[in-house]
């Protein structure tokens, strides 16, 4: 009896260990492909920067600076790890040209990640930080369509100053009503901003004398989502030259 005992168990525990073996191969299966699904992501994000931009000689160095970077996430994705050197540059990049390129503070550029610091852009596993910085380094930064394509924005006039003392209108258009020719937005109008249509506005903006000459400018606008059925404060933030 007893022998048919632990027959049954070895049975039994040959089965499950065969089981576990199953279950852990499907699952390596399943994030081998969203991984790759991850990398044919990044790689076309890469081949539309190389082929659009790539050309820009007064930004060469910003663009090899990018391409680099998207090769760094494909090395994530194929579990490679980052050596603090890769760290160390994709850091300084983000904090420095990228921020002045997209015309981003630092801050913003630390929402856009969810983090608090610098120091935690690497923390989590390899798809995790991949899925982080991909919020930033989409091509979607490169285009006057700020914030995903809800809006874009442009000088009324040839100068775009925003320099202490100086008056600039700009020119605002919601890209969803105009995509989808129905009013999903609508701009409310201000002070500050003259509404055209309900996709299309004025905003005129004052900087005051004391500001500082290098630092970016804060403007924000009211729109109403008729979707969401709320009112959002968009703000945006432009070199002054």
């Amino acid at each position: 009896m007893n022998v048919v005992i632990i027959g049954i168990s070895l049975i039994g525990f040959v089965y499950l260990i065969n089981l576990n073996k199953k279950q852990k191969e499907r699952l390596e299966e399943k994030e081998a492909e969203v991984l790759k699904l991850w990398d044919d992501k990044i790689a076309e994000h890469q081949f539309l920067v190389n082929v659009t931009y790539r050309d820009s000689e007064s930004m060469k160095e910003f663009f090899d600076n990018l391409n680099s970077s998207y090769n760094k996430l494909r090395q994530l994705l194929n579990q490679e790890e980052l050596t603090e050197i890769d760290k160390k540059q994709l850091i300084d990049f983000i904090i420095n040209d990228f921020t002045e390129t997209a015309g981003m503070k630092k801050e913003e550029v630390f929402r856009r990640l969810k983090v608090e610091s610098e120091d935690y852009m690497f923390v989590g596993d390899n798809l995790e930080i991949v899925k982080r910085l991909e919020r930033l380094f989409n091509p979607n930064f490169m285009t006057k369509r700020i914030y995903f394509q809800d809006f874009d924005i442009w000088e009324k006039r040839e100068n775009w100053n925003l320099n202490p003392g100086d008056t600039t209108v700009l020119m605002i258009r919601l890209l969803k009503n105009y995509d989808l020719n129905s009013h999903q937005m609508e701009l409310i109008p201000s002070e500050e901003l003259k509404v055209i249509e309900p996709y299309l506005g004025e905003l005129t903006v004052v900087t005051h004398k004391g500001a500082k000459e290098s630092k970016s400018r804060e403007i924000s606008f009211k729109i109403y989502d008729w979707v969401r059925q709320d009112t959002i404060v968009q703000k945006i933030y432009l070199n002054p030259n």
